[in-house]
């Protein structure tokens, strides 16, 4: 009965041991990265959590990046503000400081307006997806934390946890591992 209990405590909780490291993008509000911080719960966040400055894209000057061919647009109708360009920058930065990082096999990915659903259950949903995805040798690159609601009729879900992913707007989290991080 008592290793019962401790299983499942274990298992409404958020999953240290593979998801072991946050990173949260800002660009410097400091209530929103507390609101982020108090919504992830009592761990040590000093210990599990880095803030990354963002790039903010009302600075950067699209033309230059253009004319320097560090950006280029599809075509006409697909082109990115400063601001999409900047969220890029952004998270590539995030993908970097994870290869950077000998010790860490994975990073969990938010920007500071992210909201992390950690009732047991979502808790629950989130330790059943990563041991799928350990029992079926599977070596993911990237896992989403939530989807766009939205999109929620049209995914392939190979189990009740897992979706394959597809397009998305809007970010809510992201993990990627180390081979992810490479790919991105």
């Amino acid at each position: 009965m008592q290793k019962s209990l401790a299983n499942d405590l274990k298992d409404t909780q958020w999953p240290i041991t593979v998801l072991s490291k946050i990173l949260i993008i800002s660009l410097g509000d400091k209530t929103r990265i507390k609101l982020l911080q108090q919504n992830l719960g009592p761990e040590d966040l000093s210990k599990i959590a880095v803030v990354l400055p963002a790039t903010d894209g009302k600075t950067l000057d699209v033309a230059a990046l253009e004319k320097s061919g560090q950006y280029r647009p599809t075509d006409k109708f697909n082109t990115l503000t400063g601001g999409q360009i900047g969220c890029f920058i952004s998270h590539r930065r995030a993908w970097k400081f994870l290869l950077k990082q000998s010790n860490l096999e994975h990073l969990v990915i938010l920007e500071d307006d992210a909201r992390i659903d950690k009732s047991p259950a979502a808790m629950r949903k989130l330790n059943r997806a990563l041991k799928k995805l350990k029992r079926a040798g599977r070596d993911w690159e990237l896992l989403y934390l939530g989807r766009n609601p939205l999109l929620a009729n049209v995914l392939k879900r190979p189990t009740d946890d897992l979706v394959v992913p597809g397009r998305s707007w809007g970010l809510f989290g992201y993990a990627v591992s180390r081979k992810g991080a490479r790919r991105l």
